[in-house]
C-alpha cells in the first residue's frame, strides 16, 4: 500500500514539477533521489518550521479541526450515519475544552511538553478507537448538562 502511494507521488512529480527545466536540473543533481522522498521530506521540514515558529497551539488547532470536520461533513451527508453522534458529541466536549483551556492555558503553558499532551488529547477525543470525547461527555459534561436543562425547562413552564 505504501509502495503505490509512493509510486503515485512520483507519477504526479514527474508529470508536473519535473517538467520545469530548473527542478528537471535540481533532481539530476541530487543523484536521482526518488520525488516521492523529496515531497515528504519537504512536507517533514515545512511541519517543523511550522510546529518552531507557531509552536504546538497551531499544529493542535489544525488537528482539532480539521479531521472532524471533514469526518463531520460526511457523517451529516450520509443519511442514518451512526458518526454523526459520536462527531456532535466531539464538538460539544471540543467546545468545553477550548473554553478551559483560555483560562488554563495560562498556568499549564508552562508545563513541560504541554503542547504535546494536548496534541495527544485532541487525538484521544476524535479517535473512533478510543471515543474520548463520548466518555468524557458521559462522565463529565452529561450530569451537568442534564441539571442545567431541567432548570431551564422549569423556569419556561
Amino acid at each position: 500500500m505504501v509502495e503505490t502511494q509512493l509510486q503515485a507521488v512520483d507519477a504526479f512529480v514527474n508529470r508536473t514539477i519535473l517538467t520545469i527545466p530548473q527542478a528537471k536540473e535540481l533532481h539530476a543533481k541530487a543523484g536521482g533521489v526518488r520525488p516521492a522522498f523529496v515531497v515528504f521530506g519537504a512536507g517533514a521540514v515545512a511541519a517543523l518550521l511550522v510546529f518552531l515558529i507557531f509552536d504546538f497551539d497551531f499544529l493542535c488547532k489544525v488537528l482539532a479541526f480539521t479531521y472532524p470536520v471533514f469526518a463531520s461533513y460526511k457523517a451529516l451527508a450520509s443519511p442514518d450515519n451512526p458518526d454523526a453522534a459520536h462527531w456532535l458529541t466531539y464538538w460539544i466536549v471540543f467546545s468545553f475544552v477550548v473554553l478551559t483551556e483560555s483560562i488554563t492555558d495560562m498556568v499549564f503553558f508552562w508545563v513541560p511538553f504541554y503542547g504535546l499532551f494536548k496534541l495527544a488529547f485532541y487525538v484521544y477525543l476524535m479517535h473512533p478507537a478510543t471515543m474520548g470525547a463520548g466518555k468524557i461527555y458521559k462522565m463529565v459534561l452529561e450530569p451537568h448538562f442534564a441539571k442545567l436543562v431541567q432548570q431551564a425547562e422549569a423556569k419556561t413552564e
